[in-house]
């Protein structure tokens, strides 16, 4: 019954994987949007030695309440960037911001879970190659919705769960990009 598992949930991560024109390995599951946004967040302090983030105050509790956590536990700076009266950022204060910066990650939300609006996450995403800012996204509201293309967008990671596309609760996954490598968030199995 195990194996029959593991082939079921191989073939999901390789579904996943095509859809989103990504590899396979490079789709990790979870238990839903919140602990996706929590592993990239906190491994980025860990793994990757990200000393700032940069993000919204519209942002998902995941992401707004991880990063209190991360401020108060690391110390770590956290900048908001402004946004207008329909929720969209300011791409120039993006490029102010990296631009004396370095060890960031960004994280904005592809769409906004209360506002709807939505972010262009592909020239978010150029402006953090431009500065070499690590790019994570929130996605959990256009997962399964919009078509990603992962291989030739910047996206470096972002999330998905599956009840937003008629999926069961309990279930989600964190892609992240093959050259960006992170410690588990859980530690003392095979994860």
């Amino acid at each position: 019954y195990g194996r029959q598992a593991k082939v079921i949930i191989e073939e999901s991560r390789r579904k996943i994987s095509t859809l989103l024109n990504t590899k396979p390995q490079e789709i990790f599951f979870t238990s839903g949007g919140t602990e996706s946004n929590n592993w990239i967040l906190k491994q980025a302090i860990d793994s990757l030695s990200i000393t700032e983030i940069i993000t919204t105050q519209i942002e998902h509790k995941s992401i707004l309440s991880t990063l209190i956590y991360l401020k108060k536990r690391y110390k770590i700076n956290i900048t908001y960037l402004d946004v207008d009266s329909k929720g969209n950022i300011n791409l120039s204060q993006l490029k102010d911001f990296l631009s004396s910066k370095s060890n960031v990650l960004v994280s904005i939300m592809h769409a906004n879970n209360e506002i709807g609006n939505i972010n262009d996450i592909d020239k978010i995403g150029k402006i953090c190659k431009e500065f070499s800012a690590i790019f994570h996204s929130d996605t959990a509201q256009t997962m399964g919705h919009y078509k990603f293309d992962l291989n030739n967008n910047i996206i470096d990671s972002c999330i998905g769960t599956a009840h937003k596309f008629h999926g069961p609760r309990g279930i989600g996954f964190l892609y992240l990009k093959e050259n960006i490598k992170i410690s588990p968030l859980i530690h003392g199995g095979n994860q």
